[in-house]
């Protein structure tokens, strides 16, 4: 046992006697006390602290289960994950900028000598120059120059996945007599159109793009002698996607040409399409002395093809079959980002004309 000597001096009140300075009852370090003259000596045994153990917790709890820590993934994988992430606000980043940079218009425009249109509810008007960006640079179009502009849904972007639209072109053909319209086969005309996909496809390929095939009629040719307007909607596929294309082609015919309203979307948004084709076709009007009504035979060209020409696709054969081939999928984004240079391109250089 550990012990300990104090010291202790005591000044005498009454010599010859000395108080006892030890309390009553002291404790046990209080253990020894020897008196010796004007000292004390106190031998003191320290107390060890005990500490004790509350009995909630002196009870032995049962053990719970840890749980498991799930396995980080190897830094590879966490480096290929933050790669994924950044190309992906990369690709969000290109498309938004892009979808800021386009204008619309929702006013009467001219698209151009012959023809006009008023923008119809629920429809807003992109011009050519940004319409041939999309169609050429993004959807893997032919080029051309005849694209006057797109209607695009209201409640869409230009790059939105889900896009559908009308695609605006005219051509000056001369008159088109439209004598043939009733004596058309167009079982008939399906197979020569299809039979001229080969020689199409040999010169999408030249250009770098995607064959494109014509599966069948989405909706039957139909011809409106009193509106001089012609419609029908095409079925087609490509190699570069699974989902099927819709071209459903609008003509309206004017005295030395015809104005084309094509839309293009996928075959699941026929029923959205569709009952939009009334509504586009009363929007669009030829100007004073530019109508059919007006053509003068002592003038005036005709042209080389009739009703059936049109629909086989004669007059304006490579704009008549648009693809969207970057509507779906990562298309549209590789597409962005392969062009992201002419995106810039195209991006500064409007801002130098404005």
């Amino acid at each position: 046992m550990m012990s300990c000597v104090l010291q202790v001096s005591i000044a005498k009140k009454n010599p010859g006697k000395l108080e006892d300075t030890q309390p009553k009852n002291a404790p046990a370090p209080f253990s020894d006390v020897k008196k010796g003259g004007n000292t004390v000596t106190i031998t003191k045994t320290p107390t060890i602290p005990v500490t004790k153990t509350p009995e909630k917790e002196q009870k032995e709890s049962p053990q719970k289960d840890k749980p498991v820590a799930k396995p980080k993934p190897p830094k590879s994988a966490q480096k290929q994950t933050t790669k994924e992430l950044d190309e992906e606000a990369y690709r969000a980043f290109l498309i938004d900028s892009v979808n800021k940079s386009f204008t619309y218009r929702t006013d009467k425009v001219d698209l151009n000598e012959q023809t006009s249109i008023s923008v119809p509810a629920g429809f807003k008007y992109l011009d050519g120059k940004q319409s041939r960006f999309i169609l050429e640079k993004l959807w893997g179009n032919l080029p051309d120059s005849s694209f006057l502009g797109m209607l695009i849904p209201a409640n869409y972007q230009a790059l939105d996945t889900n896009l559908w639209a009308f695609v605006i072109q005219y051509s000056e053909t001369g008159h088109i007599d439209d004598k043939d319209a009733d004596d058309i086969n167009y079982d008939d005309l399906l197979a020569e159109i299809q039979k001229s996909d080969k020689e199409d496809n040999e010169v999408r390929s030249s250009m770098g793009l995607s064959a494109l095939y014509v599966v069948g009629w989405a909706n039957p040719p139909f011809y409106d002698k009193e509106k001089k307007t012609l419609h029908w909607a095409k079925e087609l596929r490509t190699d570069e996607s699974e989902r099927h294309t819709l071209n459903y082609d609008i003509r309206i015919l004017g005295r030395n040409g015809l104005l084309s309203l094509n839309a293009v979307g996928g075959m699941e948004q026929m029923g959205l399409i569709k009952p939009e084709i009334d509504k586009i076709i009363s929007a669009v009007a030829f100007k004073d002395g530019k109508k059919y009504s007006d053509f003068d035979p002592a003038i005036d060209k005709v042209a080389a093809v009739g009703i059936g020409g049109l629909i086989a696709g004669k007059v304006l054969a490579k704009a008549g079959f648009f693809a969207v081939l970057a509507k779906f999928g990562k298309v549209i984004i590789a597409g962005i980002v392969a062009f992201a240079g002419g995106i810039w391109r195209f991006l500064t250089g409007r801002k130098k004309e404005e």
